[in-house]
Protein backbone atom coordinates (compact mmCIF):
# COMPACT_ATOMS: atom_id res chain seq x y z
CA UNK A 1 0.00 0.00 0.00
CA UNK A 2 1.42 3.26 -0.12
CA UNK A 3 1.41 6.91 -3.07
CA UNK A 4 3.93 7.43 -4.82
CA UNK A 5 4.19 10.36 -6.32
CA UNK A 6 5.78 14.38 -7.07
CA UNK A 7 8.97 12.36 -7.83
CA UNK A 8 10.91 13.58 -10.72
CA UNK A 9 13.58 11.47 -12.41
CA UNK A 10 16.36 11.38 -14.59
CA UNK A 11 15.36 8.60 -17.61
CA UNK A 12 13.51 5.84 -16.43
CA UNK A 13 10.71 5.22 -13.76
CA UNK A 14 9.61 7.94 -12.14
CA UNK A 15 7.79 6.50 -9.11
CA UNK A 16 9.39 2.93 -9.54
CA UNK A 17 12.19 1.49 -11.41
CA UNK A 18 12.55 -2.12 -11.46
CA UNK A 19 15.08 -3.96 -12.96
CA UNK A 20 15.81 -7.04 -14.77
CA UNK A 21 14.97 -10.47 -12.87
CA UNK A 22 12.85 -8.62 -10.08
CA UNK A 23 9.69 -9.36 -8.62
CA UNK A 24 6.79 -7.99 -6.55
CA UNK A 25 3.40 -6.76 -6.09
CA UNK A 26 1.92 -3.76 -5.56
CA UNK A 27 -1.77 -2.87 -4.18
CA UNK A 28 -3.97 -0.68 -3.23
CA UNK A 29 -1.38 1.90 -4.32
CA UNK A 30 -1.38 5.21 -6.12
CA UNK A 31 1.34 6.12 -8.57
CA UNK A 32 0.89 9.87 -9.65
CA UNK A 33 2.23 13.13 -10.74
CA UNK A 34 5.48 11.83 -11.31
CA UNK A 35 8.07 13.13 -14.07
CA UNK A 36 10.93 11.54 -16.22
CA UNK A 37 12.94 14.30 -17.48
CA UNK A 38 16.15 13.36 -19.36
CA UNK A 39 18.66 15.76 -19.82
CA UNK A 40 20.84 14.05 -22.46
CA UNK A 41 18.74 11.03 -23.39
CA UNK A 42 16.61 11.32 -26.51
CA UNK A 43 13.97 8.30 -25.32
CA UNK A 44 12.50 7.90 -22.01
CA UNK A 45 10.60 5.21 -20.23
CA UNK A 46 8.03 4.92 -17.71
CA UNK A 47 7.45 8.28 -15.96
CA UNK A 48 4.95 6.20 -13.60
CA UNK A 49 6.69 2.58 -13.71
CA UNK A 50 8.94 1.08 -15.18
CA UNK A 51 9.70 -2.53 -14.79
CA UNK A 52 12.63 -3.87 -16.63
CA UNK A 53 11.99 -7.27 -16.52
CA UNK A 54 11.23 -10.33 -13.99
CA UNK A 55 7.05 -10.82 -12.98
CA UNK A 56 5.58 -7.95 -11.23
CA UNK A 57 1.43 -7.81 -10.64
CA UNK A 58 -0.31 -4.36 -10.34
CA UNK A 59 -3.46 -4.80 -8.71
CA UNK A 60 -6.13 -2.30 -7.31
CA UNK A 61 -4.28 0.45 -7.98
CA UNK A 62 -4.04 4.00 -9.97
CA UNK A 63 -1.63 5.00 -11.94
CA UNK A 64 -2.66 8.51 -13.57
CA UNK A 65 -1.12 12.15 -14.39
CA UNK A 66 2.49 11.01 -14.89
CA UNK A 67 4.53 12.81 -17.38
CA UNK A 68 7.65 12.82 -19.76
CA UNK A 69 8.93 16.37 -20.03
CA UNK A 70 10.39 18.11 -22.52
CA UNK A 71 14.02 19.33 -23.00
CA UNK A 72 16.19 20.04 -26.15
CA UNK A 73 17.43 16.59 -26.37
CA UNK A 74 13.78 15.11 -25.28
CA UNK A 75 12.34 13.11 -28.54
CA UNK A 76 9.89 10.16 -27.52
CA UNK A 77 8.22 9.00 -25.02
CA UNK A 78 7.18 5.57 -24.40
CA UNK A 79 4.69 4.26 -21.44
CA UNK A 80 4.13 7.65 -19.32
CA UNK A 81 1.78 5.41 -16.92
CA UNK A 82 3.58 1.82 -17.08
CA UNK A 83 6.28 0.89 -19.42
CA UNK A 84 7.29 -3.08 -19.38
CA UNK A 85 10.45 -3.90 -21.04
CA UNK A 86 10.04 -7.23 -20.43
CA UNK A 87 9.06 -10.27 -18.08
CA UNK A 88 5.83 -11.01 -17.69
CA UNK A 89 3.17 -9.20 -15.68
CA UNK A 90 -0.52 -8.81 -14.49
CA UNK A 91 -1.94 -5.42 -14.39
CA UNK A 92 -5.84 -5.68 -12.90
CA UNK A 93 -7.75 -3.94 -11.24
CA UNK A 94 -6.50 -0.50 -12.33
CA UNK A 95 -6.99 2.46 -13.38
CA UNK A 96 -4.57 4.35 -14.94
CA UNK A 97 -5.80 7.55 -16.68
CA UNK A 98 -4.13 11.28 -18.00
CA UNK A 99 -0.24 9.61 -18.50
CA UNK A 100 1.17 12.25 -20.99
CA UNK A 101 3.95 13.49 -22.66
CA UNK A 102 5.01 17.56 -22.86
CA UNK A 103 5.32 18.60 -26.45
CA UNK A 104 7.35 14.80 -27.43
CA UNK A 105 6.04 12.04 -29.50
CA UNK A 106 4.68 9.25 -27.16
CA UNK A 107 3.83 5.88 -27.68
CA UNK A 108 1.55 3.88 -25.40
CA UNK A 109 0.74 6.62 -22.85
CA UNK A 110 -0.88 4.43 -20.06
CA UNK A 111 0.92 1.25 -20.95
CA UNK A 112 3.71 0.75 -23.29
CA UNK A 113 4.36 -3.47 -23.85
CA UNK A 114 7.88 -3.71 -25.57
CA UNK A 115 8.76 -7.13 -24.97
CA UNK A 116 7.69 -10.29 -22.59
CA UNK A 117 4.30 -10.54 -21.68
CA UNK A 118 1.25 -8.80 -20.06
CA UNK A 119 -2.06 -9.65 -19.11
CA UNK A 120 -4.34 -6.53 -18.41
CA UNK A 121 -7.54 -7.12 -16.52
CA UNK A 122 -11.06 -5.12 -15.21
CA UNK A 123 -8.58 -2.09 -15.76
CA UNK A 124 -9.93 1.29 -16.53
CA UNK A 125 -7.69 3.23 -19.40
CA UNK A 126 -8.76 6.57 -20.51
CA UNK A 127 -7.99 9.99 -21.22
CA UNK A 128 -4.35 9.63 -22.97
CA UNK A 129 -3.82 11.80 -26.24
CA UNK A 130 -2.43 9.26 -28.30
CA UNK A 131 -2.43 5.91 -27.25
CA UNK A 132 -3.86 3.71 -24.96
CA UNK A 133 -1.97 0.26 -24.84
CA UNK A 134 0.68 -0.03 -27.43
CA UNK A 135 2.11 -3.42 -27.74
CA UNK A 136 5.58 -3.29 -29.44
CA UNK A 137 8.30 -5.92 -30.78
CA UNK A 138 7.40 -9.25 -30.04
CA UNK A 139 5.47 -9.19 -26.90
CA UNK A 140 2.47 -10.72 -25.71
CA UNK A 141 -0.70 -8.64 -24.90
CA UNK A 142 -4.52 -9.69 -23.37
CA UNK A 143 -6.60 -7.28 -22.25
CA UNK A 144 -9.47 -8.70 -20.75
CA UNK A 145 -12.53 -7.07 -19.28
CA UNK A 146 -11.30 -4.05 -19.62
CA UNK A 147 -12.82 -0.15 -20.05
CA UNK A 148 -10.48 1.64 -22.82
CA UNK A 149 -12.52 4.96 -23.80
CA UNK A 150 -11.00 8.84 -24.94
CA UNK A 151 -7.42 7.70 -25.96
CA UNK A 152 -6.28 9.17 -29.16
CA UNK A 153 -6.10 5.61 -30.44
CA UNK A 154 -7.39 2.85 -27.84
CA UNK A 155 -4.66 0.27 -29.12
CA UNK A 156 -1.60 0.33 -30.86
CA UNK A 157 0.01 -3.00 -32.38
CA UNK A 158 -1.74 -6.66 -31.89
CA UNK A 159 -3.54 -7.11 -28.82
CA UNK A 160 -5.20 -9.93 -28.03
CA UNK A 161 -9.19 -9.13 -26.76
CA UNK A 162 -11.52 -10.43 -24.45
CA UNK A 163 -15.05 -9.15 -23.28
CA UNK A 164 -13.83 -5.59 -23.38
CA UNK A 165 -15.99 -2.18 -23.95
CA UNK A 166 -13.94 -0.28 -26.19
Amino acid sequence: NGVYGQRERDGHGGALYAAADTYGTLTNCTVRNNFVNTYLSSLNFGAGLHLAGGAWTVRDSVVRDNKILYNSYNYFGRGMGIYLAGGTHLIRNCVISRNMAERVTSQGDAIYVAAGSADIENCTIYWHIREGVRRAGTAAVTVRDSILWDNGDDLFGTVTLLNNNI
